[in-house]
């Protein structure tokens, strides 16, 4: 028996690592706003223009602005517009700035396949290839950005501190009296994060059971990408080749929509198949450790989810501010991974089986 971990973002915030979207995002209005002068500023995504320029803290506001996120402040710039304008090159970016607070970056590239599925021809169905081209670049330009930010983020992250509730979960030996397989328990982090977070779980403290030093059997795949490494270069858009629009993006026999899909990303590496041939050696067990289980990872997860191998899922979920878990919110998610219902219902375990996800923080 063996045990798949399917890592996401989720884990890197447990962790105290500043890696949502919103997060992003602000990180990016700042930038706009401290690049902004007299001419204004221009991007692929943006421009702002100024109509009449006044220096920030000659403003009549300007302390109330100090206490605004980047997000708020924009917003506050679109209700004055007779001093600044704001015009957004990208509607995509512009509708996710205006749900910035409630986005995952499952929804970001979500957003991004609709805004190919627009650049269409409205008489013919033909994709125009200028439409699709400038898409293409600002999403190009924004998964720059991503990178950019994530690598200042994980700089300012340099020590982090392993939860140690969370590692014994992880390292557990499974019962005893198991039916499937061998009780040599070996296990295979599925890292969809970009960050190296993960990597305190696999180094430096005896496993609690038997010894033995984490990472000798267990192993880590960097499934979209890691930062700073060229040979496994980042992959970030749309991977739902399910979807009932992706018929139609391959009848139109237009190459260009496919350069941000995730499926030709993949074969950039041989991480997908050392993935499957993990899951193929063994019955195996899946975790889900802050992952969101959305439908931009469906051409994968789907894989994963429907292998004949498959035992069981555990979710760690996470506590809202409110106090309510994202448990139900993450199954409903995983339920359209799997075409067999029934075996579904069997395979997840129930909430009560299931484990709270621990929050640690940064060492300072």
């Amino acid at each position: 028996m063996n045990r798949l971990i399917i890592v996401g973002n989720g884990f890197d915030l447990a962790h105290g690592l500043k890696t949502g979207y919103c997060d992003f995002i602000n990180y990016y209005l700042k930038e706009v706003f401290e690049n902004l002068n007299q001419r204004g500023y221009s991007d692929e995504l943006i421009q702002v223009s100024v109509l009449t320029y006044i220096p920030f803290y000659n403003f009549p506001d300007y302390k109330t602005w100090a206490n605004l996120s980047p997000i708020e402040l924009l917003r506050h710039f679109q209700s004055i517009p007779k001093l600044i304008n704001v015009q957004f090159h990208s509607p995509m970016l512009e509708r996710c700035i205006d749900k910035a607070e409630t986005l995952n970056w499952v929804d970001i590239e979500n957003e991004f396949f609709e805004e190919l599925n627009t650049c269409k021809n409205l008489s013919t169905g033909e994709f125009i290839t200028e439409s699709v081209n400038i898409v293409n670049s600002q999403f190009s330009f924004l998964k720059e950005k991503l990178i950019e930010y994530l690598i200042e983020v994980e700089n300012e992250a340099e020590n982090i501190n392993r939860n140690e509730e969370l590692f014994a979960a992880f390292q557990k030996r499974l019962d005893t009296k198991s039916r499937h397989g061998s009780q040599k328990l070996k296990k295979l982090f599925l890292n969809f994060n970009y960050t190296d977070t993960l990597r305190t779980y696999l180094s430096g403290t005896p496993h609690p059971y038997d010894g033995t030093m984490p990472g000798e059997d267990d192993e880590i795949i960097q499934i979209h990408g890691e930062l700073r490494n060229k040979n496994n270069p980042i992959i970030f858009g749309f991977g739902d080749e399910h979807n009932k629009h992706y018929a139609e993006f391959e009848d139109k026999k237009n190459n260009d929509v496919f350069k941000h899909i995730k499926s030709f990303g993949y074969f950039k590496t041989s991480n997908y198949r050392d993935l499957f041939r993990f899951i193929d050696m063994d019955y195996f067990e899946v975790y889900i450790a802050g992952h969101s289980c959305g439908l931009s990872d469906r051409t994968l997860l789907r894989h994963i989810f429907e292998h004949q191998n498959l035992t069981e899922v555990k979710i760690f979920y996470h506590i809202k501010d409110d106090g309510a878990n994202n448990y139900e919110e993450t199954t409903i998610n995983l339920a359209r991974h799997f075409t067999n219902k029934q075996k579904m219902r069997v395979q997840i375990l129930p909430e009560q089986e299931s484990t709270r996800f621990p929050q640690t923080k940064i060492n300072s």
